[in-house]
């Protein structure tokens, strides 16, 4: 699938995983490369916009703030 990322075109290359819920889509994962903070995203778009073709996507940087909260969760 293709989608448009605007500004982040290009910075999101290596989905880790995939969630679905409520009509969104939400990819985790990082540039393509060694694991680091600046490389992690979260990014959601609408399912019902990649029904129709290239669906706009949101990204946000987390700098591995989910990745460190599941690893160091008791």
């Amino acid at each position: 699938m293709t989608a448009d990322a605007g500004a982040e075109n290009g910075r999101t290359e290596d989905g880790e995983a995939l969630a679905h819920h409520d009509g969104w889509v939400y990819v985790f994962g990082s540039k393509a490369g060694p694991l680091r903070p600046r490389r992690a995203f979260v990014a959601r778009f609408r399912e019902q916009d990649a029904a129709r073709g290239t669906p706009p996507v949101q990204v946000v940087r987390n700098r591995l703030r989910l990745h460190r909260a599941v690893n160091d969760a008791p």
